[in-house]
Parts: C-alpha cells; sequence; structure tokens
C-alpha cells in the first residue's frame, strides 16, 4: 500500500508512451529499445539505492503480528508472481502479441499486415513485448501484468487503511485476487491487468480528498492513465470514457471548465491520436472509423472478422450466469468465480453520494458492454475492481 511501490507501473507506463512514439513513426526500433535499456538500468541502480536506503517500507512488524489473512495474502502474491515468471502459452500471446512484438524486431518499426487480421487488434502494450524480448526477456509482458496486479491490491489495501471499513485491510484484495480469472491474465502477454490497474488509479485519483491542491496535475495525470489505456486495448475505449466522464463531471465544480478540457484535448493529441493515425497510416480507409472501431472494415473480410470476435466462442452461457459458472471446468479461469457475489454484497450497505456515482458508470458499462462484446468474464474484471474500491 505505500505508494513507493506504484513507481513500478508508472515506471512502465512512462516507457510505454514514449517509446510508442519511436517505435511508430522512426525506423531503427531495436535502437530506441537499446537506449532505453541503459536508461533503465540507471534507473534501477537508482532504484535499488533509494530503496535500502528508505528501510521503513519494508515494515517486517508483521511477523509480531501473525494475521492469517495478511499469510494468505502474502503466500497468493508469491504464487501469481511465480505465475508471472512461468513460460507463456494462452494462444491470442503467442499470435498476435509476441507476434507484433517480433514484428518489431524483426522490420525494425512497427509494421501492421492486412492478411495477418488479429494483428490488428494490438496496440501500445505490445511495445514493451518487443523491449522485453530484444533483451531475451519472454516473461517480461506476463511480469508487467504482475505489476498491475501489485497496484491493484496497494490501491484497495489503501482505501481500507484510510476509511478503516473493515477490521481486516486485506479484505478487499482477497476477494480480487482469489479471482480465477487472474490464473489467466497472470500468466499472459495481454496487456489488459496493467491497464485495468491504470483505469483503477485514474477512480481512485477522482476521489483524492486533497482535491484543491495539484488539482489540474491531478487531472492531467488521469487523463494520461485513461488514455494510455484505450491505446493499449480496444476494450478500454468504452471504460475510460465512463471514468473520463466521472472525473470531468467531479472536477468541473472545482476548477475553470476550459482549463478542464484544454488538458484533455492536449492529452488526447499527444498521446491518443498518433496511434488513430498510425492505425489509418498502416491500414487506410477513413481515419474517423478508427476512433469506432480497432479493425479496417473498409477492408475485405474484416467485416466478418469482427462479428467472429463478438461472437460466443462456445461459452453457452449467459449475463450474468458467465461471470461466476462456467459450462466446462476447462474453463473454470474464464469466470470472475465467487468474488462476482460481491455485486450482490454492495446492494445490502448504505451508500454515498459517490458510491452511486460508481456503480452508476458500472450499469452503463455493463448494459453496453453485454450488448456489444463477446460474453467473456474478463471484460467485465474492471467492474469487479471498481465496486471492490465503491465497497
Amino acid at each position: 500500500s505505500n505508494l513507493f511501490f506504484q513507481k513500478i507501473l508508472f515506471g512502465q507506463l512512462t516507457l510505454m508512451i514514449v517509446l510508442f512514439i519511436f517505435i511508430i513513426f522512426f525506423d531503427n526500433a531495436k535502437f530506441f529499445y537499446i537506449v532505453f535499456y541503459f536508461i533503465n538500468i540507471v534507473c534501477c541502480i537508482h532504484y535499488i539505492f533509494f530503496f535500502f536506503k528508505k528501510k521503513k517500507i519494508i515494515n517486517l512488524n508483521f511477523l509480531e503480528n501473525k494475521n492469517f489473512h495478511f499469510y494468505l495474502f502474502s503466500f497468493l502474491i508469491l504464487l501469481f508472481f511465480l505465475l508471472s515468471s512461468s513460460p507463456i502459452t494462452d494462444a491470442d500471446s503467442l499470435d498476435y502479441h509476441f507476434g507484433a512484438a517480433l514484428n518489431i524486431l524483426k522490420y525494425d518499426k512497427f509494421f501492421l499486415n492486412k492478411e495477418w487480421f488479429t494483428l490488428a487488434q494490438s496496440g501500445r502494450g505490445e511495445i514493451l513485448i518487443g523491449y522485453g524480448l530484444l533483451l531475451g526477456s519472454e516473461q517480461y509482458s506476463s511480469l508487467i501484468q504482475f505489476s498491475g496486479l501489485l497496484s491493484i491490491c496497494g490501491i484497495l489495501i489503501k482505501v481500507s487503511e484510510i476509511n478503516l471499513i473493515f477490521k481486516n485491510k486485506y479484505f478487499l484484495s482477497l476477494i480480487v485476487i482469489t479471482c480465477p480469472v487472474l490464473l489467466f491474465l497472470v500468466n499472459s502477454a495481454k496487456p489488459q491487468l496493467f491497464f485495468s490497474a491504470c483505469l483503477l488509479i485514474a477512480i481512485a485519483l477522482c476521489f483524492e480528498n486533497n482535491f484543491n491542491k495539484n488539482l489540474l496535475k491531478i487531472f492531467t495525470l488521469i487523463n494520461i492513465l485513461i488514455f494510455v489505456a484505450m491505446t493499449g486495448k480496444f476494450s478500454f475505449q468504452l471504460s475510460g470514457f465512463l471514468i473520463w466522464c466521472l472525473a470531468f463531471l467531479r472536477f468541473v465544480n472545482l476548477k475553470n471548465l476550459f482549463q478542464l478540457l484544454t488538458i484533455s484535448i492536449l492529452v488526447f493529441i499527444i498521446i491518443y491520436l498518433p496511434y488513430i493515425y498510425w492505425k489509418w497510416d498502416q491500414y487506410g480507409g477513413n481515419i474517423l472509423s478508427y476512433f469506432l472501431n480497432p479493425l479496417p472494415i473498409h477492408l475485405s473480410g474484416y467485416n466478418n472478422f469482427f462479428e467472429h470476435i463478438k461472437a460466443p466462442q462456445g461459452f453457452g452461457l449467459n449475463f450474468p450466469y458467465f461471470l461466476l459458472i462456467t459450462n466446462s471446468l476447462s474453463r473454470i479461469t474464464e469466470t470472475l468465480g465467487f468474488s462476482s457475489l460481491i455485486f450482490l454484497f454492495i446492494i445490502f450497505f448504505k451508500k454515498e453520494k459517490e458510491a452511486y456515482q460508481i456503480l452508476l458508470i458500472i450499469i452503463i458499462f455493463t448494459l453496453v458492454a453485454n450488448s456489444h462484446s463477446s460474453p467473456s468474464a474478463r471484460y467485465f474484471f474492471d467492474c469487479l475492481l471498481w465496486l471492490a474500491f465503491c465497497f
């Protein structure tokens, strides 16, 4: 829960933002990777010295306090770390996540192939996969997902500490990390968990108590987190937009409307617009269509492919049943499991105005996602995180 450990996520975030521009617009991708590799070495040396200098960061008092929930939480985190360090075997990772990264290393630039349909779903996250592969680290991408999990747990622990709601501050984190879908997400090159952490941080910043201090900086950071997530994976377009609306409505009463819109437009131009231009440059067609669809649907076959990825894919269960159960034991890691019961528990608690605001974006997300996306529980994992925060 110490903010010091959030630096892992923000370091990856910074690397992702800067490297993306160099890789898509310039040749010699390997050169830029190596330059940032040496910059990282310097940062890591500084990080290690700073870590040991701040000895208070490592609190060993827990050895005296034999708390079952803490030991259970620590044990599960250790298992997830080992899982994230193991070989990646899921189909999507081996196809276009690793495939896009290998293409960068092969052509020294991020090229998209019109005949490789699944490659059109790649985005900003594949930049760091290529960074890891160049340096011989196949597990770098899954370790990034693990850093997202650490960030998520840290936020939920911190919120529980501040509000003193539960006798045990690890309660919310245990609800989240016992979610079966994490067994799939942590051991995957899919950047979903990392971007889910970014959006959870954005929500947490929306409810920052020190609103009047550095308000514009906080709003800028929220915009950066949202737009990076939106360019990392198209499924975050809806959740990112809803969180931006929430942030804007909460900040607009405290700051000038023009200033907030100016910040959003500038971050949009710097982070989001290059991604759209890159897609249009690679595939052609109408540039505006890429704001609404990740695929170049003007090209032959892509409409059919878009319908294919929205299809049920053999789950056989409708919402909300696929969140909790599955029609096959082998698909257990594609559910939210009993963690999804937090959807029910939240109803019985007295809710403040802020809770209703979060519940509203969850309802809107659920209605839209259930109508327009594939019925897969992992698309609703963000709702689980938002509910935990709301709880």
